[in-house]
């Protein structure tokens, strides 16, 4: 295998699959479907920051399928409505 300078890499790099565990991380030896379900946005992350291999396309519909849905109930947890509900928020 070449890493990204055309020199090779004393491991060949594995692409994870969404039944694969990471390798690292907080979120180590849990399956990357997981990690998809429970924080985005470190998975995010991974990707970016050159962590995780894995087919793009397949990672991005499986979170879009497996997103959380906000309820009218939901309390929001940062910014200026901080420990209101969706409910409070909107007058729903």
């Amino acid at each position: 295998m070449l890493d990204i300078l055309g020199e090779q890499t004393a491991e060949p790099i594995k692409i994870l699959s969404l039944d694969d565990k990471l390798g690292f991380g907080k979120y180590k030896e849990l399956p990357l479907k997981s990690v998809i379900e429970q924080d985005w946005q470190y998975v995010k992350w991974a990707v970016d920051s050159g962590h995780l291999c894995t087919d793009i396309d397949k990672l991005i519909e499986y979170h879009m399928e497996h997103r959380p849905t906000l309820k009218a109930n939901d309390i929001i947890n940062f910014g200026k409505y901080k420990g209101k509900t969706l409910k409070e928020i909107y007058e729903i």
